[in-house]
């Protein structure tokens, strides 16, 4: 029996808690990239000829809220996308009306760009948000303006000329005020998947038709070398096979201003026999969403990582193989 694997249905990055910022009296903003994937799967991007654009695609969203998750999930929802991946994070303040920048390095299809956000000097919820390249003698590749109430999320998505779609979440935190120092307080890099070995359907396991989910806890040093496996959840021994093809996993590191940390992941893989084999049917589901919504709790916390809380980072990976 052939194994038809369909790998990687989602990374969803949580990156919560609040850093401290040093800056003088102004506007805090935090800013979230996203790189979207749309219905159907990944776009097929065009050949780089060199000439790189931007373009915004439609007006920015207005969203409530800070909770990462609901902006996740309206970002995929608005736009109609299959899933989105974070890419970084960033904490900056803005003297209030001077018109003053802030400048944040952010990598668009391999290309390392720089995004400059503004206050505007004729609006106090108005903001500009201009990305070019390192090159002051270039026009910028996207320059516009957005709107950002305080305690208030703005979207904005604009498309490259590959076809990569982007997403960019600016959150107004209320003004007050700061300790004199720098207008970036603290910056997140998200960690790629490097290297992924998706795990054989064990032919022991088809014979004795052993189908069900596993889940597994893993972490990395600091250059992303997966070095601890722990099995949360076994069923019918297929764990093993799957804690050994984890082993061989490589993150980049998480970058906080510039240092590299550990990664420390969740894996949940599905093994099913056939698309009519009744597993979504046993477990009281319709399709792999409802498995990872019901397994979910079992990979909020981090059980053998008692120094990792829920508000800390998390990667939650998904395989499905049949």
């Amino acid at each position: 029996m052939k194994a038809m694997k369909r790998g990687w249905l989602w990374m969803l990055v949580v990156l919560l808690g609040a850093a401290t910022v040093h800056a003088e009296e102004g506007v805090v903003l935090q800013i979230r990239l996203y790189k979207g994937v749309r219905e159907g799967g990944a776009p097929a991007t065009t050949p780089d000829s060199g000439d790189y654009r931007l373009r915004k695609m439609a007006d920015d969203y207005i969203i409530p809220g800070f909770e990462f998750a609901e902006e996740l999930d309206t970002i995929v929802r608005i736009y109609r996308l299959q899933y989105a991946h974070f890419q970084v994070k960033a904490d900056l303040v803005l003297p209030k009306g001077s018109g003053k920048a802030s400048l944040q390095d952010i990598d668009l299809s391999g290309r390392l760009l720089g995004l400059q956000i503004s206050s505007a000097r004729d609006g106090v919820d108005r903001f500009g948000v201009r990305v070019s390249v390192n090159d002051a003698k270039q026009d910028p590749l996207l320059e516009t303006e957005i709107i950002v109430p305080q305690d208030k999320t703005a979207v904005l998505g604009f498309e490259d000329s590959r076809g990569d779609v982007y997403f960019l979440a600016v959150h107004r935190r209320r003004d007050r005020v700061l300790k004199p120092g720098n207008g970036v307080a603290k910056t997140v890099e998200a960690p790629r998947l490097l290297k992924r070995v998706v795990p054989r359907y064990p032919a022991s396991a088809r014979e004795r038709k052993s189908e069900g989910v596993v889940l597994l806890e893993g972490h990395t040093d600091t250059e992303g070398n997966v070095n601890r496996v722990f099995v949360v959840r076994d069923v019918n021994g297929l764990a093993e096979v799957a804690a050994a093809s984890a082993r061989l996993w490589k993150y980049s590191p998480w970058k906080i201003n510039g240092t590299a940390e550990p990664v420390r992941f969740h894996l949940m893989i599905v093994f099913r026999l056939a698309r009519g084999s009744g597993l979504y049917a046993a477990e009281g589901v319709n399709d792999v969403d409802g498995l990872y919504e019901k397994y979910r709790p079992q990979m909020k916390r981090w059980r053998f990582a008692p120094d990792v809380s829920e508000e800390n980072k998390a990667i939650v990976e998904v395989i499905m193989i049949d």
